[in-house]
Protein backbone atom coordinates (compact mmCIF):
# COMPACT_ATOMS: atom_id res chain seq x y z
CA UNK A 1 0.00 0.00 0.00
CA UNK A 2 1.40 3.37 -0.74
CA UNK A 3 -0.63 5.46 1.88
CA UNK A 4 -0.20 4.99 5.78
CA UNK A 5 -3.70 4.94 6.30
CA UNK A 6 -3.46 7.51 8.87
CA UNK A 7 -6.28 10.43 8.86
CA UNK A 8 -3.25 12.71 8.74
CA UNK A 9 -2.06 10.70 5.25
CA UNK A 10 -5.42 10.49 3.88
CA UNK A 11 -5.78 14.64 4.74
CA UNK A 12 -2.89 15.01 2.81
CA UNK A 13 -2.73 13.47 0.01
CA UNK A 14 -6.45 15.54 -0.86
CA UNK A 15 -4.31 18.89 -0.09
CA UNK A 16 -1.25 17.83 -1.75
CA UNK A 17 -3.61 16.79 -5.13
CA UNK A 18 -5.45 20.09 -4.88
CA UNK A 19 -2.16 21.96 -4.50
CA UNK A 20 -1.42 19.99 -8.16
CA UNK A 21 -4.69 20.75 -9.43
CA UNK A 22 -4.10 24.92 -8.80
CA UNK A 23 -1.30 24.80 -11.03
CA UNK A 24 -3.36 23.30 -13.71
CA UNK A 25 -6.65 25.76 -12.65
CA UNK A 26 -4.70 28.83 -12.66
CA UNK A 27 -3.10 28.24 -16.11
CA UNK A 28 -6.09 26.76 -17.59
CA UNK A 29 -4.80 23.31 -17.78
CA UNK A 30 -7.03 20.88 -19.24
CA UNK A 31 -6.62 16.98 -18.34
CA UNK A 32 -5.31 16.32 -21.35
CA UNK A 33 -2.32 18.92 -20.28
CA UNK A 34 -2.50 16.85 -16.77
CA UNK A 35 -2.04 13.76 -18.70
CA UNK A 36 1.12 14.95 -20.95
CA UNK A 37 2.60 16.41 -17.57
CA UNK A 38 2.38 12.98 -15.82
CA UNK A 39 3.59 11.42 -19.18
CA UNK A 40 6.72 13.30 -19.07
CA UNK A 41 7.33 13.16 -15.51
CA UNK A 42 7.61 9.67 -15.12
CA UNK A 43 10.14 9.69 -18.46
CA UNK A 44 7.69 8.38 -21.09
CA UNK A 45 7.72 10.05 -24.06
CA UNK A 46 5.14 12.69 -24.86
CA UNK A 47 3.53 13.86 -27.59
CA UNK A 48 4.38 17.40 -27.30
CA UNK A 49 6.32 20.14 -24.92
CA UNK A 50 8.97 19.64 -22.52
CA UNK A 51 9.10 19.10 -19.16
CA UNK A 52 12.03 18.93 -16.45
CA UNK A 53 12.79 15.28 -15.97
CA UNK A 54 13.39 13.62 -12.52
CA UNK A 55 15.95 10.83 -11.73
CA UNK A 56 15.18 7.92 -14.74
CA UNK A 57 12.78 5.24 -13.18
CA UNK A 58 15.29 2.65 -11.76
CA UNK A 59 14.46 -1.08 -11.21
CA UNK A 60 13.47 -2.43 -7.86
CA UNK A 61 15.92 -5.02 -5.99
CA UNK A 62 12.96 -7.65 -5.90
CA UNK A 63 11.72 -11.18 -6.44
CA UNK A 64 10.10 -9.46 -9.63
CA UNK A 65 13.42 -8.07 -11.44
CA UNK A 66 16.22 -9.79 -12.92
CA UNK A 67 18.37 -11.57 -10.24
CA UNK A 68 15.01 -12.19 -8.51
CA UNK A 69 13.36 -15.84 -7.52
CA UNK A 70 10.03 -15.20 -9.51
CA UNK A 71 11.38 -13.15 -12.71
CA UNK A 72 9.75 -14.66 -16.04
CA UNK A 73 11.77 -13.33 -18.28
CA UNK A 74 11.89 -15.02 -21.60
CA UNK A 75 12.03 -18.94 -21.00
CA UNK A 76 8.35 -19.44 -19.52
CA UNK A 77 6.85 -22.76 -19.40
CA UNK A 78 3.68 -23.39 -21.32
CA UNK A 79 1.76 -23.41 -17.82
CA UNK A 80 3.66 -19.93 -16.87
CA UNK A 81 2.19 -18.47 -20.12
CA UNK A 82 -0.90 -19.16 -18.91
CA UNK A 83 -1.43 -17.60 -15.74
CA UNK A 84 0.86 -15.01 -16.65
CA UNK A 85 -0.90 -13.98 -19.66
CA UNK A 86 -1.52 -10.01 -18.97
CA UNK A 87 1.22 -6.94 -19.72
CA UNK A 88 1.59 -6.25 -16.06
CA UNK A 89 3.31 -9.42 -15.27
CA UNK A 90 6.34 -8.81 -17.32
CA UNK A 91 6.46 -5.22 -16.41
CA UNK A 92 9.14 -5.24 -13.53
CA UNK A 93 9.16 -3.02 -10.15
CA UNK A 94 10.59 0.01 -10.70
CA UNK A 95 10.98 3.11 -8.61
CA UNK A 96 11.27 6.89 -8.44
CA UNK A 97 11.58 9.53 -5.40
CA UNK A 98 12.80 9.13 -1.99
CA UNK A 99 13.43 6.65 0.11
CA UNK A 100 10.91 6.56 3.10
CA UNK A 101 10.98 3.39 5.83
CA UNK A 102 7.55 1.63 5.55
CA UNK A 103 6.05 3.94 3.04
CA UNK A 104 6.00 4.35 -0.77
CA UNK A 105 8.90 6.59 -1.98
CA UNK A 106 8.18 10.61 -1.54
CA UNK A 107 8.00 13.63 -3.98
CA UNK A 108 8.42 16.50 -2.42
CA UNK A 109 4.94 18.22 -3.41
CA UNK A 110 6.90 21.84 -4.07
CA UNK A 111 9.19 20.40 -6.85
CA UNK A 112 5.85 18.61 -8.41
CA UNK A 113 4.44 21.53 -8.95
CA UNK A 114 7.73 23.77 -10.06
CA UNK A 115 7.82 20.87 -12.75
CA UNK A 116 4.13 21.10 -13.42
CA UNK A 117 4.76 24.90 -14.23
CA UNK A 118 7.74 24.29 -16.29
CA UNK A 119 5.55 21.80 -18.42
CA UNK A 120 2.49 24.47 -18.73
CA UNK A 121 4.96 26.94 -20.08
CA UNK A 122 6.69 24.80 -22.60
CA UNK A 123 3.11 24.70 -24.02
CA UNK A 124 2.26 27.93 -23.55
CA UNK A 125 0.39 27.98 -21.04
CA UNK A 126 2.89 28.97 -17.97
CA UNK A 127 2.23 32.81 -17.39
CA UNK A 128 -1.29 34.89 -16.85
CA UNK A 129 -3.07 36.09 -19.84
CA UNK A 130 -1.63 39.76 -20.89
CA UNK A 131 -4.57 41.41 -19.66
CA UNK A 132 -4.17 40.22 -16.62
CA UNK A 133 -7.25 38.34 -16.52
CA UNK A 134 -7.06 34.67 -14.58
CA UNK A 135 -9.37 31.52 -14.24
CA UNK A 136 -12.10 33.17 -12.92
CA UNK A 137 -12.58 34.89 -16.21
CA UNK A 138 -14.43 34.60 -19.62
CA UNK A 139 -11.53 32.07 -21.32
CA UNK A 140 -11.47 31.42 -25.09
CA UNK A 141 -8.21 29.89 -25.94
CA UNK A 142 -8.02 31.58 -29.38
CA UNK A 143 -7.40 34.51 -27.80
CA UNK A 144 -3.77 33.02 -27.22
CA UNK A 145 -2.29 33.90 -30.19
CA UNK A 146 1.39 34.47 -28.90
CA UNK A 147 1.73 31.02 -29.08
CA UNK A 148 0.64 29.51 -32.01
CA UNK A 149 -2.28 30.09 -34.68
CA UNK A 150 -5.89 30.92 -33.00
CA UNK A 151 -6.99 27.97 -31.53
CA UNK A 152 -4.22 25.52 -32.09
CA UNK A 153 -2.60 23.09 -29.34
CA UNK A 154 0.61 21.87 -29.14
CA UNK A 155 -1.25 18.42 -27.61
CA UNK A 156 -3.71 16.64 -29.86
CA UNK A 157 -6.68 16.24 -28.07
CA UNK A 158 -6.80 11.86 -27.48
CA UNK A 159 -10.44 12.56 -26.77
CA UNK A 160 -11.48 13.98 -29.63
CA UNK A 161 -14.32 16.90 -29.00
CA UNK A 162 -15.15 17.85 -25.28
CA UNK A 163 -18.19 18.79 -23.78
CA UNK A 164 -19.12 22.43 -23.18
CA UNK A 165 -20.59 22.77 -20.31
CA UNK A 166 -18.59 22.31 -17.17
CA UNK A 167 -16.65 25.10 -17.19
CA UNK A 168 -16.60 26.87 -13.90
CA UNK A 169 -19.74 28.32 -12.46
CA UNK A 170 -19.50 29.28 -8.65
CA UNK A 171 -20.31 31.82 -6.51
CA UNK A 172 -17.32 33.59 -7.74
CA UNK A 173 -19.39 34.97 -10.27
CA UNK A 174 -17.59 33.60 -13.17
CA UNK A 175 -18.92 33.19 -17.19
CA UNK A 176 -18.94 29.99 -18.76
CA UNK A 177 -17.03 30.90 -22.67
CA UNK A 178 -19.56 31.46 -25.71
CA UNK A 179 -18.56 29.04 -27.81
CA UNK A 180 -21.15 27.34 -29.98
CA UNK A 181 -19.98 23.98 -31.02
CA UNK A 182 -23.37 23.78 -33.19
CA UNK A 183 -22.16 26.81 -35.49
CA UNK A 184 -19.52 25.54 -36.42
CA UNK A 185 -16.90 26.48 -33.90
CA UNK A 186 -14.00 24.69 -32.97
CA UNK A 187 -15.02 21.62 -31.19
CA UNK A 188 -11.59 21.04 -29.46
CA UNK A 189 -12.49 24.28 -26.93
CA UNK A 190 -14.82 22.22 -25.29
CA UNK A 191 -14.60 22.66 -21.24
CA UNK A 192 -15.42 19.74 -20.29
CA UNK A 193 -11.49 18.82 -19.55
CA UNK A 194 -10.30 22.33 -17.47
CA UNK A 195 -9.94 21.40 -14.05
CA UNK A 196 -12.96 22.88 -12.18
CA UNK A 197 -13.43 24.62 -8.84
CA UNK A 198 -14.09 21.18 -7.41
CA UNK A 199 -10.77 20.20 -7.67
CA UNK A 200 -8.98 22.93 -6.06
CA UNK A 201 -11.36 25.41 -4.14
CA UNK A 202 -11.61 23.52 -1.08
CA UNK A 203 -7.43 23.64 -0.68
CA UNK A 204 -7.92 27.12 -1.33
CA UNK A 205 -10.51 27.31 1.97
CA UNK A 206 -8.87 25.20 3.90
CA UNK A 207 -5.87 27.05 2.83
CA UNK A 208 -7.62 30.46 3.84
CA UNK A 209 -8.97 29.59 7.41
CA UNK A 210 -5.23 28.85 8.33
CA UNK A 211 -4.36 32.22 7.28
CA UNK A 212 -7.17 33.38 9.12
CA UNK A 213 -5.84 32.05 12.45
CA UNK A 214 -2.57 33.43 11.71
CA UNK A 215 -4.08 37.00 11.31
CA UNK A 216 -5.73 36.45 14.48
CA UNK A 217 -2.69 35.47 16.56
CA UNK A 218 -0.32 38.16 15.00
CA UNK A 219 -3.62 40.79 15.12
CA UNK A 220 -2.24 42.13 11.77
CA UNK A 221 -3.70 42.02 8.13
CA UNK A 222 -0.90 41.37 6.71
CA UNK A 223 0.74 38.62 5.72
CA UNK A 224 1.37 36.17 8.34
CA UNK A 225 5.30 35.75 8.74
CA UNK A 226 7.13 33.30 6.72
CA UNK A 227 5.00 33.37 4.20
CA UNK A 228 4.54 34.89 0.79
CA UNK A 229 1.61 35.64 -1.59
CA UNK A 230 1.26 33.32 -4.57
CA UNK A 231 -0.95 33.27 -7.74
CA UNK A 232 -1.43 29.71 -7.66
CA UNK A 233 -2.46 29.68 -3.75
CA UNK A 234 -3.79 32.51 -1.48
CA UNK A 235 -0.91 32.40 1.02
CA UNK A 236 2.52 30.00 0.83
CA UNK A 237 5.32 28.99 3.21
CA UNK A 238 7.99 31.53 2.16
CA UNK A 239 10.48 28.45 2.42
CA UNK A 240 10.49 25.49 0.25
CA UNK A 241 8.52 22.74 1.92
CA UNK A 242 9.79 19.27 2.38
CA UNK A 243 6.49 17.66 2.54
CA UNK A 244 5.84 14.66 0.53
CA UNK A 245 3.13 12.86 -1.72
CA UNK A 246 3.71 8.72 -2.43
CA UNK A 247 4.99 8.32 -6.03
CA UNK A 248 2.86 5.85 -6.35
CA UNK A 249 -0.21 7.99 -6.25
CA UNK A 250 0.49 9.76 -9.15
CA UNK A 251 1.76 6.78 -10.83
CA UNK A 252 -1.80 5.11 -10.20
CA UNK A 253 -2.74 8.48 -12.14
CA UNK A 254 -0.08 7.67 -14.90
CA UNK A 255 -2.32 5.29 -16.51
CA UNK A 256 -4.50 7.30 -17.67
CA UNK A 257 -2.28 10.22 -18.85
CA UNK A 258 -3.95 8.94 -22.42
CA UNK A 259 -7.75 9.29 -21.20
CA UNK A 260 -8.42 13.03 -20.02
CA UNK A 261 -12.00 12.12 -18.91
CA UNK A 262 -11.42 8.84 -17.46
CA UNK A 263 -7.75 10.89 -15.69
CA UNK A 264 -10.43 13.43 -14.17
CA UNK A 265 -12.73 10.69 -12.53
CA UNK A 266 -9.90 8.74 -11.22
CA UNK A 267 -7.97 11.96 -9.77
CA UNK A 268 -11.08 12.89 -7.99
CA UNK A 269 -11.55 9.37 -6.82
CA UNK A 270 -8.37 9.02 -5.57
CA UNK A 271 -8.73 12.73 -4.16
CA UNK A 272 -11.96 12.28 -2.15
CA UNK A 273 -12.34 8.92 -1.23
CA UNK A 274 -10.18 8.33 2.07
CA UNK A 275 -11.19 4.92 2.22
CA UNK A 276 -9.25 4.08 -0.60
CA UNK A 277 -5.88 3.17 -1.01
CA UNK A 278 -2.85 2.58 -4.03
CA UNK A 279 -2.50 -1.33 -3.66
CA UNK A 280 0.55 -3.19 -5.39
CA UNK A 281 -0.37 -5.94 -6.89
CA UNK A 282 3.48 -7.20 -7.08
CA UNK A 283 3.31 -6.56 -3.44
CA UNK A 284 6.69 -4.22 -3.73
CA UNK A 285 5.17 -0.96 -2.70
CA UNK A 286 6.71 -0.32 0.66
CA UNK A 287 10.39 0.69 1.20
CA UNK A 288 12.55 -1.57 3.30
CA UNK A 289 16.27 -1.60 4.84
CA UNK A 290 18.03 -4.89 5.08
CA UNK A 291 21.97 -5.44 6.46
CA UNK A 292 22.24 -1.59 6.56
CA UNK A 293 20.96 -1.43 2.19
CA UNK A 294 18.09 0.45 1.52
CA UNK A 295 15.29 -0.78 -1.00
CA UNK A 296 12.80 1.69 -2.61
CA UNK A 297 9.45 0.67 -3.00
CA UNK A 298 7.35 -0.08 -6.94
CA UNK A 299 6.21 2.58 -8.63
CA UNK A 300 5.23 0.90 -11.85
CA UNK A 301 1.60 1.81 -13.47
CA UNK A 302 0.38 -1.01 -14.06
CA UNK A 303 0.91 -3.00 -10.86
CA UNK A 304 -1.52 -0.49 -9.06
CA UNK A 305 -5.16 -0.41 -8.69
CA UNK A 306 -7.38 1.08 -5.73
CA UNK A 307 -8.79 -0.83 -2.97
CA UNK A 308 -10.33 -0.75 0.82
CA UNK A 309 -8.23 -1.10 3.89
CA UNK A 310 -9.76 -4.58 3.79
CA UNK A 311 -8.25 -5.70 0.48
CA UNK A 312 -5.11 -4.59 1.53
CA UNK A 313 -4.94 -6.78 4.54
CA UNK A 314 -5.95 -9.62 1.98
CA UNK A 315 -3.33 -8.84 -0.74
CA UNK A 316 -0.79 -8.85 2.67
CA UNK A 317 -1.44 -12.03 3.27
CA UNK A 318 -1.66 -13.30 -0.04
CA UNK A 319 1.94 -11.55 -1.03
CA UNK A 320 2.92 -13.60 2.08
CA UNK A 321 2.55 -16.73 0.55
CA UNK A 322 3.28 -16.33 -2.49
CA UNK A 323 6.48 -15.05 -1.67
CA UNK A 324 7.72 -17.92 -0.11
CA UNK A 325 6.94 -20.07 -3.39
CA UNK A 326 10.10 -21.38 -5.25
CA UNK A 327 10.26 -20.73 -8.47
CA UNK A 328 8.85 -23.91 -9.50
CA UNK A 329 6.16 -23.39 -7.23
CA UNK A 330 5.07 -19.94 -8.69
CA UNK A 331 2.62 -20.31 -11.45
CA UNK A 332 0.82 -22.82 -9.18
CA UNK A 333 0.63 -20.52 -6.30
CA UNK A 334 -0.37 -17.58 -8.04
CA UNK A 335 -2.93 -19.48 -10.07
CA UNK A 336 -4.29 -20.52 -6.33
CA UNK A 337 -4.18 -17.36 -4.95
CA UNK A 338 -5.94 -15.63 -7.67
CA UNK A 339 -8.71 -18.47 -8.05
CA UNK A 340 -9.73 -17.05 -4.68
CA UNK A 341 -10.88 -13.76 -6.22
CA UNK A 342 -13.94 -15.96 -7.36
CA UNK A 343 -14.70 -17.62 -4.29
CA UNK A 344 -14.56 -16.58 -0.17
CA UNK A 345 -11.74 -14.44 -1.03
CA UNK A 346 -12.69 -11.77 -3.45
CA UNK A 347 -9.83 -9.64 -3.61
CA UNK A 348 -6.90 -12.01 -5.27
CA UNK A 349 -7.49 -11.46 -8.78
CA UNK A 350 -4.11 -9.74 -10.44
CA UNK A 351 -1.68 -9.83 -7.58
CA UNK A 352 1.31 -12.18 -8.64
Amino acid sequence: MSDDGTPEAMQGRYKHLGQLGLIFYHRHGTWEDFGQFLKGFFSEPMSAGEVPRPPTLTPVVCRHTPGGRHYLGNTMSPKEQSVFAEPRYHRPCVTAGAYDPQKNPGLIVDDVCKKAEAFLRSIGKGEKRKDGSDRDCRYDPRSESEFGEPGSSQVPDSEGSIDVSNIIDSSREIVSPTVNISQGSDPNLDDDLFFENEDVLVELDAICADVAEGIQETHSMGTPSGYHGSDDSVIQSATRSTTKIRAATLAYLWQFADHPLQLRDEFRRVRRNPGLYVLHLCGCGLCWERGGVKYSGCVEKTHLRLGTADENLTHRAFHTVISLATREQYADTVRTVQSLAKGEAPYGAGVF
